[in-house]
């Protein structure tokens, strides 16, 4: 079953499980706030329905968001020091804060395969 929302805010962060670092998700559309650890995080970008995913940060070399633009989703992101979001939130905080933020904040990421390739 595919997740359907126009938007997407994504918070990509490291939280210790059983004494490793592991990558987790914490997404929002806006008041809702889902949680997605390391090990789901393949079956949730398969399950998303086109949208615009909206993350706090952006890497060349982040094969999850290639992925995304892969699979024909729309990856915007903004400097963090232009969106007034208060520091040292909560994961959850964050990423309904930038849920929230006008879509204008906001610039398209444009992946660039040389930088993708140099690993």
């Amino acid at each position: 079953m595919k997740t359907k929302c126009a938007l997407l805010a994504v918070h990509k962060t490291f939280e210790k499980t059983d004494g490793k670092r592991e990558v987790t998700l914490y997404t929002s559309s806006g008041e809702e706030v889902s949680r997605i650890p390391q090990a789901d995080i393949k079956a949730w970008v398969e399950s998303l329905d086109r949208t615009t995913v909206r993350m706090t940060s952006v890497h060349a070399q982040d094969p999850m968001i290639a992925d995304l633009i892969e699979r024909g989703h729309r990856v915007v992101y903004t400097n963090w020091h232009d969106t007034g979001i208060e520091k040292n939130l909560p994961p959850q905080g964050i990423v309904v804060q930038f849920a929230a933020l006008p879509a204008s904040t906001f610039r398209e990421f444009v992946p660039r395969p040389d930088l993708t390739e140099l690993r």
